[in-house]
């Protein structure tokens, strides 16, 4: 865990001093924690923050998110069943 700790770091850095500073987004941090921990490997993590993009920049956008889905930094988990097409809110 170390070594994947030290990597982490460095990557964090090195990104910070091209101006992006990833660890000050808490959901980035946690996937970061879960590929530490090895609960996840590298190629998940790209694949969950580009999910995370994905929901921010459709946020931004005003596209509506499926109201059976919520963020989280494990990435979109669903977290209720809609009984038929009239459940649920949308924004518009």
């Amino acid at each position: 865990m170390g070594r994947k700790r030290e990597i982490a770091d460095r990557v964090i850095a090195r990104w910070k001093e091209r101006g992006f500073v990833l660890d000050a987004d808490p959901h980035y941090m946690g996937l970061v924690e879960l590929w530490i921990e090895g609960e996840i490997g590298g190629e998940e993590m790209r694949q969950r923050y580009a999910q995370l993009l994905r929901h921010r920049a459709d946020e931004r956008a005003g596209r509506v998110v499926a109201p059976t889905q919520e963020f989280s930094s494990n990435g979109l988990e669903v977290v209720a069943e809609l009984d038929g097409p009239d459940e649920g809110s949308q924004q518009v």
